[in-house]
């Protein structure tokens, strides 16, 4: 069974800036390159209902589409081994501007558990929505990294201004 999704979170710099970085990250992701090469969905134990500190992280293949003058790509997100284990996701990574300084980060898209029936049930009541909350998880890393790399590249170019001035 297919589930729909629809997340977003909020950033503090330019949808254009946004969305050549988000697309820079999905790209060295599928192609497994540093600092991306082992990403990973990750969900906490305690948000499975089990009484000790942690995480599980699922190494992931990321296939990424750009999509030319839009806001967004394509995206389809599996584990790299046991594909029939673990959740799969197919959908879109997009950026919404809100104003000249701000945009918002979107996830939207379905996935699917694996083992049919059987395996909505295991998510829903042992695993407590553990597809969805690694999603929101992927989301809420995206949106951290981007906003690092893009500040990060804009002291950068402030630096060598003054460098050069």
């Amino acid at each position: 069974m297919s589930h729909s999704i629809e997340l977003h979170t909020s950033l503090d710099i330019p949808a254009a800036l946004a969305r050549k970085e988000l697309l820079r990250i999905m790209t060295a992701i599928h192609e497994h390159e540093a600092p991306y090469e082992e990403a990973t969905l990750r969900v906490g134990l305690h948000d499975m209902r089990l009484p000790v500190p942690g995480e599980i992280g699922v190494p992931i293949d990321a296939e990424v589409q750009s999509r030319p003058f839009q806001y967004e790509c394509g995206i389809k997100i599996g584990a790299s081994g046991g594909r029939n284990f673990f959740p799969k996701f197919a959908g879109t990574a997009s950026i919404s501007a809100l104003g000249s300084s701000a945009c918002e980060l979107w996830l939207q898209g379905h996935y699917e558990v694996p083992l049919g029936g059987i395996g909505d049930a295991i998510d829903a009541t042992l695993l407590n929505g553990a597809a969805k909350r690694s999603l929101t998880a992927f989301l809420e890393f995206l949106a951290k990294t981007i906003v690092e790399n893009v500040k990060r590249e804009q002291e950068s170019d402030v630096n060598r201004r003054r460098g050069a001035g």
